[in-house]
Order: structure tokens, then C-alpha cells, then sequence
């Protein structure tokens, strides 16, 4: 029996069965645990909290003012060794391949996983005070408004929702998620929103 979010540990990646993958797929999410070893993961934290604090407190910016638990760094030493650790790599190619394509000319290569620097977060244990509300990053209106990105929903739009392949990637690295330039936006199509637990 499944969970609602299925939960992969690392060291079963390249035996996971059929069946456990069709479950991710069904789920559309997954979390996977043990991917940096405990040891490591510590140590990056331990760095990344050092450089937030000490190394570069007056020039690194952070919310809630009061309590910042959100830093505007993105290439820090730590972030840069857990996002290039070779199971970080592995576990994103693994992500990649669950798309597919029946395009042999669209402009993504899902067997090479690209970095993408998010903010860093360090959330205090327990901490109810500071959330991210519900949102939706890689274009939001763009979905209806820019008619390459509609496409990828052509099928629930015409009412054929049983025929619609949420993981047929063809429209999306060519659709346009920044009509707007947001705050937020990117331009690049992202095969996955994850983010790596350190602690």
C-alpha cells in the first residue's frame, strides 16, 4: 500500500519496480530520502548556517525581517557541493526520465539535469510563524494565456481529460512562463520543483 505522496529511499532508486514508478507518476510528486549521506548533509548545513550568519550577515538579505529563515544566496560554497553531489545528480536524472517526448528535435535533453539556484531557506524547527502561501512557480496566467504553453492542456481543455498525459513534456520547454517578468518567474522550463532537505 502506497502513501498519498510516495516516499523513495535513495539506495532503492535503481531497483525500484514498475509499479512504484507508475505510482510516482500517478501522484505527480515524490520524496526521496537518504540522497546526501547524513554525515554530509550535516556538515553543508552546518556551513550554509555559518555563512548566512557570520560570513555574510550585512550583505545577504532575508525574510521575515525579524526572523530570517529565507536568504537571497544562491551560490554559496555548501549549496554549490550539495547541488553537484553526484546521488543529487542521479536523483534528478531519475526525475527527468519519468517525462517523455515523442519530439526528436524539442530542445531538452532529459537525461542531463540542469541546476536551478532557488533562495536558501533554513526553517527553525517547529516554526508555524513563516510559510510559503499557495502559489504556482513557472508561469501561472502564462498557462492560459501564451497558446504553446495551452497546448499542454489542449486535451482537459476539450474535455478529454482521460486522454491527457500529464507527463508528455512536448509543449513545455517552448512554451513562454514570463509573459510578465515576475519577481519569481523563469523563463526555463523546470521537469521538477525540488528542493533539498539538509537537516
Amino acid at each position: 500500500m502506497y502513501q498519498i505522496v510516495p516516499q523513495i529511499e535513495f539506495s532503492d532508486l535503481s531497483t525500484l519496480s514498475a509499479e512504484a514508478v507508475a505510482e510516482v507518476r500517478k501522484r505527480g510528486c515524490f520524496v526521496l530520502r537518504g540522497v546526501i549521506p547524513e554525515a554530509v548533509a550535516s556538515a553543508y548545513n552546518d556551513a550554509t548556517t555559518q555563512y548566512c550568519k557570520v560570513d555574510n550577515k550585512s550583505v545577504i538579505k532575508g525574510f521575515p525581517e525579524d526572523d530570517k529563515m529565507v536568504f537571497e544566496a544562491y551560490w554559496s560554497p555548501s549549496e554549490l557541493k550539495a547541488r553537484s553531489h553526484p546521488n543529487m545528480i542521479a536523483a534528478q536524472t531519475f526525475a527527468n526520465q519519468l517525462w517523455h517526448t515523442s519530439s526528436a528535435d524539442l530542445p531538452v535533453d532529459l537525461s542531463f539535469p540542469v541546476t536551478y539556484a532557488d533562495r536558501l531557506r533554513q526553517r527553525k524547527p517547529g516554526d508555524a510563524k513563516f510559510a510559503l502561501g499557495p502559489h504556482v512557480d513557472a508561469g501561472s496566467l502564462e498557462r492560459w494565456e501564451d497558446p504553446v504553453y495551452m497546448s499542454a492542456f489542449e486535451k482537459i481543455l476539450q474535455g478529454r481529460w482521460e486522454d491527457y498525459d500529464a507527463w508528455d513534456c512536448e509543449a513545455r520547454p517552448n512554451a513562454v512562463s514570463d509573459l510578465y517578468q515576475g519577481a519569481g518567474a523563469c523563463a526555463v522550463w523546470r521537469a521538477f520543483q525540488g528542493w533539498l532537505a539538509l537537516s
